[in-house]
């Protein structure tokens, strides 16, 4: 994702955003004065707009002229040179119309691919018993960011678990293993590939899950 104000998470990375009665409240890494927002706080920022209302469910950022004189999400709504955002509280790091659509677009791809993968499987959500999260940056996503907003489906909530870096612990695994190797070669035998773009009614499905929940 392209994000306006992103950075990889490390010091002064915005990691989290969470709403606490009338306000946000970040929790950045390493120290209190914010420099950016890494991939975990962008998504926990998107969670804490749509649970206020700041963002909708289309993905447009709420308009200030809608609310009421003394509201207090017009302090965090911004609208500059015709563009609009939502400042998270922290510095002066704020949230674009345009960063939301890039939210989108991966979001969009994630669950469509996931919808389609069940469907082609004759499954439906709440017979998936486990759902493993891999990757170095897919550990740092809490489940309720990956659910509220729409994600993951909310019948996975209290069945996901970690993996971490898969890519490197399977690479040492075939180097060390025997075993594991046999395994490897077995499972790529058995898989089977799909083009996503090519599946009937793709594209209609993949445009209903750009929408947030």
């Amino acid at each position: 994702m392209n994000i306006s104000n992103g950075m990889r998470a490390s010091r002064g990375a915005i990691e989290d955003l969470a709403v606490e009665g009338k306000k946000l409240c970040c929790t950045v890494i390493g120290t209190n004065k914010a420099s950016g927002i890494c991939g975990s706080g962008i998504l926990a920022a998107v969670r804490a707009f749509l649970k206020t209302g700041m963002l909708l469910p289309g993905g447009n950022i709420l308009k200030t002229e809608s609310l009421e004189e003394g509201d207090w999400r017009k302090t965090y709504l911004r609208k500059e040179k015709g563009k609009r955002s939502i400042w998270t509280g922290c510095g002066d790091i704020a949230v674009t119309q345009s960063d939301i659509r890039q939210v989108q677009l991966a979001k969009g791809a994630l669950l469509s691919g996931i919808q389609t993968l069940f469907e082609r499987s004759g499954l439906r959500y709440e017979e998936c018993d486990k759902v493993i999260v891999a990757g170095q940056f897919g550990k740092h996503l809490p489940e309720e960011s990956l659910i509220e907003t729409g994600i993951l489906p909310e019948a996975f909530r209290g069945k996901i678990s970690y993996a971490g870096n898969t890519s490197l612990e399977g690479a040492k695994a075939a180097l060390l293993s025997d075993e594991a190797r046999e395994a490897m070669k077995t499972i790529a035998g058995t898989v089977e590939y799909f083009e996503l773009g090519a599946t009937e009614g793709y594209e209609a499905l993949f445009i209903k899950s750009l929408r947030f929940p």
